[in-house]
């Protein structure tokens, strides 16, 4: 998981030195969701990642991304279709 820093970098919730005791007060974290990963050949040989110290993220609303990793996801998203909840 991670926060999202200045200028929307990637900022690993593990090397964060904050104590949560209650949700409400947790910093905002995002999970990489698989919908869109750009770099070019040369940067992704000598890194071998797409996460490093400049990876940016882009926060996406849950209307607008869904994970489908199941058939019983992929139903789900249809029902939200059929019903135009999305």
């Amino acid at each position: 998981m991670y926060t999202l820093g200045e200028n929307n970098r990637l900022d690993p919730v593990t090397d964060r030195n904050e104590k949560v005791t209650r949700m409400q007060y947790a910093s905002m974290t995002c999970v990489p969701n698989g919908s869109v990963y750009a770099a070019g050949t040369a940067w992704l040989q000598k890194y071998g990642t797409f996460y490093t110290e400049a990876t940016v993220g882009h926060p996406m609303s849950p209307e607008r991304s869904a994970n489908v990793d199941t058939e019983l996801d992929l139903a789900w998203c249809e029902v939200l279709k059929e019903k135009k909840l999305v």
